[in-house]
């Protein structure tokens, strides 16, 4: 849980610092938790699924109680004081970057890593028969303000959300989607907008890059 953490923390370090890296990193992450409201919901967030993980023994059983009541209590605060909620009940990897303040609310669903979020954004289960189900986001997407993914569906690596689109079907990987409902404009993906420190050396990101076709 420790590195998923440092590794929340240092999306919000490497936008703070305008990509740079600091040369205090503990004071910048620092500095990241107290300034930063998405990287405040986000820490309640992974505290709220780490309770809610599989325990065992009376010790943890007794653990997750008091885990749990701590939980409601800092994620009633934390709807208050940042305007998100993400259920615990999501999966979300590493590397989760939530921009603004406000309107965020994510049910249940699976994020992969390296994902942006802008705000006044709404993820979740939504459909009806067999379309019924929730939504699941690949690695380093990009979903801009106000965006809707709503119901059973991928979204794929290194795809672009634009700002107010609604998604209810699939989009493959490094899909531009705009407009309501979505549709894909573009297949040059999310990368301008999704940076991270070690992203130049990341393999899957500089194979997806490479797949991207000469305009």
């Amino acid at each position: 849980m420790k590195n998923v953490v440092l590794r929340d923390i240092d999306r919000f370090v490497y936008y703070d610092n305008d990509g740079r890296r600091p040369r205090s990193i503990g004071a910048s992450r620092i500095a990241a938790v107290l300034n930063n409201p998405g990287l405040q919901a986000i820490l309640v967030y992974r505290f709220g699924a780490f309770v809610a993980s599989p325990q065992k023994g009376v010790a943890g059983a007794a653990g997750r109680l008091l885990g749990t009541v701590v939980y409601r209590v800092l994620s009633r605060v934390s709807q208050i004081v940042t305007g998100i909620w993400i259920s615990p009940a999501a999966r979300i990897g590493p590397g989760f970057f939530i921009a603004h303040f406000g309107g965020v609310i994510i049910g249940a669903c699976e994020i992969g890593e390296n994902c942006n979020v802008g705000h006044d954004v709404t993820i979740g289960k939504s459909g009806t028969g067999e379309k019924f189900g929730r939504p699941t986001i690949g690695d380093r997407v990009s979903i801009g303000t106000g965006a809707r993914i709503l119901g059973r569906l991928e979204v794929g690596d290194d795809a672009l959300v634009g700002a107010n689109a609604v998604v209810t079907r699939s989009l493959a990987a490094r899909s531009v989607a705009v407009g309501a409902p979505a549709r894909v404009v573009s297949s040059r993906g999310a990368f301008e907008y999704v940076e991270y420190f070690g992203m130049v050396r990341d393999e899957a990101r500089r194979a997806s890059l490479g797949l991207v076709s000469s305009p």
